[in-house]
């Protein structure tokens, strides 16, 4: 079981570049990368980023919609920047195109005042840090600090052991520092394990899918009382590539 302080894990955004003035349709979908860093014990780095040890890797999406719309996009075109958030397409919009669906509503049971989609895309915790509810806490973290005027909190429950498996270069170097070649192959059994995991965060599952979600504004459980759970819980988590 992981064993960190939560005050010296930070997240570090990677560089990005925004439009002064956005016009297309793709430039109303925000993507943002990152790492998590872990300064407890920087003597102990296996790859540097700063002074600290790399403890995993995340990445979310924002769909602006209000701002979209009124520049005259259709919200599927905002969706359509590629196959992550294309696929929230069918779920979250309305058989005329417009947010939400009412197959949210089971889940959401009411809609707030925001308009717009954030998409947790991908959570990469490394072995040493699973297990004592880091995951939890990156996402509570990135749902407090980009949930403005969000409506719908969303994510994909699909274990990275089953993602196509890199081929050589840094990203068949990050899959093996992952573990994924050990991970467990029952993909069902994985899907529930996970979606039980996301679950204790606030969300809640569309009937039939890989689909997560959580009303913009929904009051998340206090980082205590996710650190509280994980003394108790022995199962490791497989990061999920929530895409």
């Amino acid at each position: 079981m992981a064993d960190f302080d939560i005050d010296s894990i930070e997240l570090v955004l990677d560089e990005q570049v925004i439009p002064l003035h956005a016009t297309l349709p793709e430039e109303f979908h925000y993507r943002l990368e990152g790492r998590i860093v872990d300064y407890t014990n920087p003597e102990n780095i296996d790859h540097p980023l700063a002074e600290g040890t790399e403890a995993g890797r995340f990445r979310i999406s924002i769909a602006d919609f209000e701002r979209a719309m009124e520049a005259g996009h259709a919200p599927v075109d905002v969706l359509d920047r590629n196959a992550d958030s294309r696929a929230f397409a069918s779920i979250v919009l309305d058989r005329h195109g417009r947010p939400y669906s009412e197959r949210l509503e089971p889940v959401l049971r009411y809609f707030t005042n925001g308009s717009n989609l954030l998409m947790l895309d991908r959570l990469e915790v490394l072995p040493n840090y699973r297990g004592g509810g880091l995951g939890l806490l990156v996402m509570r973290a990135l749902i407090q600090r980009y949930a403005l005027n969000v409506a719908v909190v969303g994510l994909q429950v699909i274990p990275l052991q089953f993602c196509p498996r890199p081929d050589a270069g840094d990203e068949l170097g990050w899959w093996t520092r992952m573990g994924l070649d050990a991970a467990p192959r029952d993909q069902q059994a994985a899907v529930r394990k996970l979606k039980r995991y996301d679950s204790r965060l606030g969300f809640r599952a569309i009937r039939g899918t890989v689909f997560m979600f959580m009303p913009g504004d929904y009051v998340l459980p206090s980082p205590q009382s996710l650190l509280r759970k994980r003394a108790s819980r022995a199962a490791k988590p497989s990061s999920s590539a929530l895409q």
